[in-house]
Formats: structure tokens, sequence, C-alpha cells
């Protein structure tokens, strides 16, 4: 693959040959489902690492079935669809639920035992079979949630630019990160898993009409803003890590494409908040956040 780390993949893999099933030396809960014990970590890696480009072709044909849909659905009269709608939110918000269960504990515990710095260097889950099935899961989750964009197709609701392009590129960086297994992957798939956890609880319980505070959804976006600052911050430090050639368990590769897609995820989100609850309180928050991020990463060239 174009910009893959070789070398990098080799040596992470193949001390990884053995599956150890004594659950109770990795975080979590100490069992494991059948479907997890028996995953073929290494296969499907690989088949994910191979094969990224498929999200190209899902991509592709998602924009084109947007367009065709938006053209149908202007000749006729809007779908309810309010309870198939809560359903599949349900699902979705149950899916990101057990994920953030799996996924969680180790995350908190690579922080709390090893240190920051090796909750985006290390790749240690790899070891650990349930997880890699949960982030495997985690990237083909990214096509299913294309459907929530039938969803406002069918129901003709406002279709903005940041909902078809976050769905796009975050299952095209998916597609192109997992099949390395980096260290970084760890931070994109447990902020994604618990975000998505309360975004898609929120959503259900608004289309089976329960009122809900306007602060709920306020909070869910500054969440999803915060996922883009702790993203850009990680894969920020990694590529540094790389550069003046320390060991840091992703490529440069990946990084870059983790600090571009954040970015533009970031003022996108900016964008969408603003426009959805005023510009005043955006600008004062988070040109603070940004000037703590830009001082301590100075910090660390200097």
């Amino acid at each position: 693959m174009i910009g893959k780390n070789e070398i990098f993949n080799n040596e992470l893999f193949n001390k990884s040959v053995n599956i150890s099933r004594d659950w109770s030396q990795f975080a979590g809960l100490a069992f494991a489902f059948d479907f997890e014990a028996k995953f073929e970590r290494d296969l499907e890696r690989q088949w994910l690492y191979d094969n990224w480009w498929v999200a190209l072709y899902i991509s592709l044909i998602y924009v084109l079935c947007v367009i065709c849909g938006q053209y149908l659905m202007s000749k006729r009269s809007a779908f309810s669809l309010r309870y198939l709608l809560a359903f599949w939110n349900t699902c979705l918000a149950l899916f990101s639920i057990m994920g953030t269960i799996r996924c969680l504990p180790e995350f908190v515990s690579v922080i709390h035992s090893n240190g920051m710095q090796s909750s985006y260097c290390s790749s240690s889950y790899y070891f650990d079979v349930r997880l890699t099935f949960w982030y495997w899961i985690f990237v083909w989750s990214k096509v299913m949630e294309l459907g929530d964009t039938a969803f406002i197709i069918l129901r003709k609701q406002k279709l903005i630019v940041l909902h078809w392009m976050h769905h796009v590129l975050t299952l095209t960086y998916a597609f192109y990160v997992i099949g390395e297994a980096p260290a970084s992957a760890r931070w994109m798939v447990n902020m994604n898993f618990a975000i998505h956890s309360l975004m898609y609880t929120y959503y259900a319980l608004k289309a089976l009409q329960f009122r809900i505070s306007r602060s709920i959804a306020m909070t869910i976006t500054i969440s999803q803003i915060m996922q883009m600052i702790f993203g850009l911050y990680i894969n920020i430090n990694a590529f540094y890590i790389l550069w003046i050639g320390e060991k840091c368990d992703t490529s440069l590769s990946a990084s870059m494409s983790g600090i571009l897609i954040y970015s533009l995820f970031f003022f996108l989100f900016i964008q969408f908040f603003r426009k959805s609850y005023g510009s005043i309180f955006t600008l004062k928050y988070f040109k603070g956040l940004l000037r703590g991020a830009a001082k301590d990463v100075l910090n660390k060239v200097d």
C-alpha cells in the first residue's frame, strides 16, 4: 500500500501470532463471547490493510445514492418513518454502548498504567483478540451508519455538508488506518463509541418525541468538537515522535491522514456549532483550548 509503513506492521504482527485465552490478564471484563474468541484477527486485519480502497467504492456508491435519492424525493411527499427511525437509532446506540463497555477499560488502563504517550504509541491492544474484534467491527459499522442519510432523504429533511462528508471521510479513514492496527486507533475507536452511545440514544428518544433539553444536543456537539481536538493532538504528537526518529506504533501516513481529517472535522463542527448555538461562546471557549494545545506542542518541539 502506498505510504504504509511495512516495517512497523511486520514487527508488531510477527510478535502476535499466538492468541491468549487467559482473559484475566487483560483490562475489562474477564470473559469472551464465542464470536470474540474465534475472531480471525490477523486474517481480517490483513484484508483491511490490503483492501482499504474498498471504502472509496462504497463512498462513491453512497454519494450517487444520495444524489438520486434527493432527486426522487423531490417529486413526492416525505415519509414519516418515526418508529423505524427510533428502532434504527436504538440499535446503533446499543451497539456503541457495547463497544464502549468492551474497549474503554483497556483505554483507561493504558493511560493510567503507562501514561498518555503509550495510549497513542503502543498498539498493545492488538494482543487482546476481543478488542481487535471490536476495532474490526467498528470499521464495518461506518458502512452501516450510512443508513442515517437514508432517513434524512426519505423524510425530506435538510442534508447538511457536514453530515455526508463526515460519513464518507470517517468511513475511508477507518478502513485506511485500522488495517495497520496503529496505537492511535485506540483513541479513534474509544472516542467514537463513547460519543455515539450518547448521540444515538438522544436520536432514538427524539424520534419517539420525548422532550429533551436543547443543552443535551449542545453537549453532544461540544463532545464531538473535543473529539476532534484530542484526535488532532494525538496525531500531531505521534507524527512528531516518528519525525524525530523515535519509536511509535503508527506510520507517518496514518498520523498525517489523522491530522488532515481531524483538522477538517474540527472546523466543520465549529461552523455547525456557531450556526446552531451562536458564535460568542464558541470563539471564547475554543480559542482558549487551541491556545493551550499550541503551547504544549511548541514546548515539545523546543
